[in-house]
């Protein structure tokens, strides 16, 4: 059978970031000039877990496919595996051009490969020069003088960031899934919660966050709690939640998928003394929540804020 034709972008694209974006995009403006596929290759798990503890992760992988996808590339995903991690880096190139009629290489400044992380961009250029396919090294993209990294996202995030996190995400940080069916707490308190158990996801702080959920294509304001619910979970292992209220909704979501965009953090996680205090926060939540979503939307439809 006949190789594709194809440009190849390489990383890791935890999130698909600002800095992914420009990477995948001259990947797809390079393809178009060489008259080849554009592809993403990358991997479904962290190589960082091979060796040790992982961060958890900014997208899933079926979430950082879809994504890729999107800005016009096929995406190719293998696991990260000892037998991947042991092969040197000539062999690393040399399965891509049995893989592939390769035409170009495009990968960013600080992308190490092969055993040891022995291969660099030095290496990647000479093997091109041989080769007879172009490689593209791109610098990284700064924001605010530092540069725009997976890690630096999740700092963000962790230190409840919300909003730093999103411009450099260049979408609001989201989680999706179906929602269950639950011990319907949020509903005889007057707020009809849906439950999304995100696994593997990176968690912000827990707290409460200002949202925007999507439903069958609608999208609706949120207050989304993200933690332990201490108020109405008092078990000795309490399980992590997402769970938000949807603001001027009115129907049944269960069973239904849902995108819940986290758009800024608003108060931490806490119990309260009884239902009835932590029913009357929730409202107050749901108003300041609505305030946040309103002056997002503002700023979105003006430019304010965007680059």
């Amino acid at each position: 059978m006949a190789k594709i034709p194809a440009v190849v972008a390489l990383g890791m694209f935890d999130g698909v970031h600002m800095g992914h974006r420009k990477l995948l995009l001259k990947t797809v403006a390079l393809a178009q000039r060489l008259g080849a596929q554009p592809i993403a290759s990358t991997f479904s798990n962290n190589p960082q877990t091979l060796f040790g503890a992982a961060p958890p992760v900014l997208t899933l992988p079926e979430e950082k496919a879809a994504l890729i996808g999107s800005l016009g590339l096929q995406v190719h995903m293998e696991p990260f595996t000892m037998e991947f991690a042991s092969q040197s880096p000539e062999d690393f190139l040399r399965k891509l051009m049995e893989r592939y009629e390769l035409r170009g290489i495009v990968a960013g400044f600080n992308y190490h490969f092969g055993k040891k992380r022995m291969g660099n961009a030095a290496m990647m250029r000479e093997f091109g020069q041989r080769f007879g396919f172009e490689v593209a090294i791109l610098d990284p993209v700064l924001l605010g003088g530092e540069p725009v990294s997976s890690t630096r996202i999740r700092g963000e995030l962790l230190a409840g960031h919300i909003r730093e996190a999103n411009e450099m995400l260049q979408e609001p940080f989201f989680y999706q899934g179906i929602i269950q069916a639950r011990r319907h707490i949020g509903r005889r308190l007057g707020f009809p919660t849906a439950n999304l158990v995100p696994k593997g996801k990176l968690f912000p702080p827990y707290g409460v966050y200002a949202a925007e959920a999507e439903v069958e294509g609608k999208r609706y304001g949120a207050v989304a709690n993200i933690g332990v619910r201490p108020t109405v979970d008092q078990s000795e292992d309490p399980e992590v939640t997402v769970e938000p209220y949807l603001l001027d909704f009115d129907g049944d979501l269960y069973g239904k998928k849902m995108i819940l965009r986290i758009l800024e953090f608003m108060r931490p996680e806490r119990r309260f003394e009884n239902k009835e205090e932590l029913s009357a926060q929730i409202g107050r939540d749901a108003q300041r929540a609505g305030e946040i979503l309103k002056e997002s939307r503002r700023e979105k439809a003006t430019g304010i804020g965007q680059n």
